[in-house]
């Protein structure tokens, strides 16, 4: 508890923003034709919870439809994205 003439500040949220483009072909070239939108952004996610040491991720639907935009089978091989990380999540939007 405070002192009597002590005011309560509330924390601030820590955010930071990272512009990352994320190279996920290898990966999505060795799954079979009509998975590889889907494994696009499997990988993608396991590519940006190592990169932010284990937050929880949340994809952003203006980057799945870029992912999907093409179609399941011919999903981009490179993505610009920008993270946004407070606490323990990450949001991830697309980079434009």
């Amino acid at each position: 508890m405070p002192e009597n003439n002590q005011k309560v500040e509330p924390k601030e949220e820590e955010v930071k923003i990272r512009e990352l483009t994320i190279n996920i072909r290898d990966k999505v070239l060795k799954a079979p034709l009509n998975r590889r939108a889907k494994k696009a952004i499997k990988s993608l996610r396991e590519t940006i919870e190592r990169i932010i040491k284990g937050k929880k991720v949340k994809i952003s639907a203006r980057l799945n439809e870029f992912v999907w935009s093409r179609g399941i089978k011919k999903p981009p091989t490179k993505i610009s994205v920008k993270i946004i990380e407070k606490e323990n999540e990450a949001y991830v939007d697309i980079n434009k």
